[in-house]
């Protein structure tokens, strides 16, 4: 009888914790499960094609709306320069309505962690070739055209994306870190990170917010012409409004996109991808109101009006709506308190992303480096150089930008759990896709690169010059994207991060841009020597990342994963009863909360499980330990019944 009560107690516990879990943890975790009951020793066929087809279901699951949400970040960038491209007036307010072809933006092309492409906005600074100028050689107010436009916008996105490199950084390093605790089952550790990443990042972007407003100085005093300054710095002025919403929107997009719920961020996406075009086209041109009111827009500025408005506000629709509305955060929320600020929680969490802050500056300054040495070549290697990438960057930020992402959440969620066999396998099947993925699209590339670059440029000797460079810029993409699954990715799912800045230091910066140093500036080669130089470069880096990543202790790691998401007190009290429990069989390994579903839907196993994890309690402490372990279990029911009538019922019992 005293067994009986105990199960149905302890039943009614577990099924309360269940029902405590909301259908949003479901949502939140269904799609994280891979293949978690393969087995860890020496796999066969059957195992193994189980496994890739579980974990390619989850990836596409989480990937391919991870992937329209990098493509509508990094189009919605370039739909600002593109609107400032059709800029003909000289003022800033007043503008004409837009003509001429469409012209291609060249954005500032470093985007939320993805590898920094060899050429950016900085190059239309020689795009400006001349017009009426005054007597120190200043380009007179009245004759700034979409040339001039276009390199201040995009200088100030030059400048301003290396400011808040440190910023997205904080956010990156959020994926893996949530991928193991889910893996690890400490889910109250998932929120603790998010919250750890919006923290930091607030405290950090207010001296950030200061240097938007000396942009033009800096750019100054770094040689560029005075009127690009003027106009990179006042562009910068209006941009400072986006900082922390942007950064806070990416960190909570990487929080629950770890968590499996990719598709909010997608819609989101997509919605003010729209938003930003009207807003644009309303605050440079005038929009409807120039035929209503005779308004004709903000002209300039008004394009970094319209990115500040719409990043502000894709902030707040995206925290409305899963914390408010769907109320997603509940499973994983540790709550409003400051217990994420523990020393340990901190440690951790700045290992983590540190030495991504350095990794991506060092990228960011070698790439701008390479930049400024391309364009001692001249005019036409510039303006080749600039076609090439731009025809394929959009694709290719969105293929590094995710994989490199599910690289971090499936890797380590696998570390996590404490399944290094699978960590690796899934490590190796990433970067197999990723290849694949590259191949494909350079398949389509190159055959059709005559018809991409007429599309682009109508300029005969740029384009043929360009087609001549893109197989060379796809090798390279290719070798990137290895090298940025592997660092960004893998070994930051390994809790590595120190060695992807180590890697940076002594292989791209004197193999990339060493190599590139000497050819330019001590022999003077072509622009297609230049390339090839540097894919060269790449590939031999990407075999070194290749080799280390084969080479990892994975059982290590795991463990450091464990570890990592273990300090401290247990968040909730459900996880120290999980804790108490033990390590979970490798068929439990994946979602924690499918547990509490299984539990409550099978009742005999669950009554049979926890007599069977009752007694050996009950054998070891006597009966006087029984009845103190009936009374802890019946606290749920105490609570409703008064503890001392408890305590009489079973003692009698």
């Amino acid at each position: 009888q005293s067994r009986t009560q105990t199960e149905t107690l302890t039943q009614s516990r577990c099924c309360s914790l269940a029902m405590a879990a909301s259908s949003t943890s479901r949502l939140a975790r269904e799609p994280l499960v891979a293949a978690s009951g393969v087995d860890s020793g020496a796999p066969d066929e059957e195992s193994t094609r189980n496994f890739v087809k579980a974990e390619l279901r989850t990836m596409w699951a989480i990937g391919w709306p991870m992937a329209v949400s990098f493509f509508c970040r990094f189009a919605m960038m370039s739909m600002d320069t593109a609107f400032v491209g059709h800029l003909h007036d000289a003022s800033s307010g007043g503008t004409q309505a837009p003509r001429g072809p469409v012209s291609f933006a060249l954005a500032a092309l470093l985007f939320e962690g993805s590898p920094v492409p060899p050429f950016s906005g900085a190059l239309l600074e020689d795009a400006v070739p001349g017009g009426a100028r005054g007597p120190q050689g200043a380009l007179l107010a009245d004759t700034y055209g979409a040339k001039e436009y276009l390199a201040g916008a995009s200088l100030s996105d030059m400048a301003t994306s290396l400011v808040t490199i440190p910023l997205l950084a904080m956010a990156f390093g959020t994926s893996p870190l949530v991928g193991q605790a889910l893996g690890a089952g400490r889910e109250r550790m998932a929120g603790t990170w998010a919250q750890l990443s919006i923290f930091c990042i607030t405290v950090a972007s207010l001296p950030f917010h200061v240097a938007f407003f000396f942009v033009g100085d800096a750019l100054g005093a770094l040689g560029f012409r005075p009127e690009l300054c003027e106009l990179a710095g006042r562009y910068a002025r209006f941009s400072v409004l986006w900082v922390i919403p942007n950064s806070w929107y990416v960190a909570l997009r990487f929080y629950f996109q770890a968590l499996g719920m990719a598709r909010p961020a997608m819609y989101v996406g997509l919605i003010f991808l729209g938003v930003n075009a009207a807003m644009n086209y309303c605050l440079v041109f005038g929009g409807p109101f120039r035929h209503w009111l005779g308004w004709s827009g903000f002209g300039f500025i008004g394009a970094a009006l319209s990115i500040s408005i719409s990043r502000i506000l894709q902030c707040a629709v995206y925290f409305l709506y899963m914390f408010v509305w769907r109320r997603h955060h509940l499973a994983t929320w540790p709550g409003r308190n400051f217990g994420f600020l523990r020393a340990e929680h901190v440690r951790a969490f700045l290992a983590q992303t540190l030495p991504q802050v350095g990794t991506m500056v060092l990228q960011m300054a070698i790439s701008q480096s390479i930049t400024l040495l391309v364009a001692r070549l001249g005019s036409l290697a510039v303006a080749a150089s600039s076609a090439a990438t731009s025809a394929t960057i959009p694709f290719t930020i969105t293929f590094l930008a995710s994989l490199s992402t599910l690289a971090g959440i499936r890797v380590g969620f696998h570390l996590g759990s404490g399944r290094p066999d699978l960590g690796r396998r899934t490590a190796w099947l990433i970067l197999g896709l990723g290849v694949a993925l590259m191949l494909v699209f350079a398949l389509v590339m190159l055959p059709l690169r005559f018809e991409l670059m007429s599309a682009i440029t109508d300029d005969e000797e740029v384009r043929d010059l360009a087609v001549q460079i893109l197989p060379a810029v796809m090798l390279n993409l290719l070798a990137a994207s290895i090298v940025q699954c592997c660092t960004g990715g893998i070994l930051a799912s390994q809790g590595r991060t120190r060695l992807s800045t180590l890697l940076s230091l002594c292989f791209e910066l004197p193999l990339s841009l060493g190599s590139i140093a000497v050819l330019v500036i001590c022999y003077h080669v072509d622009v297609r020597v230049v390339y090839w130089s540097q894919a060269a470069a790449s590939v031999l880096e990407a075999s070194v990342v290749l080799t280390v990543v084969k080479r990892s202790d994975w059982e290590r790691y795991a463990a450091e994963a464990q570890a990592r998401q273990r300090q401290g007190q247990p968040a909730s009290r459900a996880e120290a009863e999980e804790e108490q429990r033990g390590p979970q069989p490798p068929a439990a390994v994946g979602v924690a909360a499918a547990e509490p579903k299984a539990e409550v839907e099978g009742r005999s196993g669950q009554r049979h499980a926890l007599v069977a994890a009752a007694e050996p309690k009950a054998e070891v402490e006597g009966r006087s330990g029984q009845r103190h372990a009936l009374v802890e279990a019946a606290e749920p029911k105490a609570e409703l019944e008064g503890r001392s009538g408890q305590r009489h019922a079973l003692a009698g019992a």
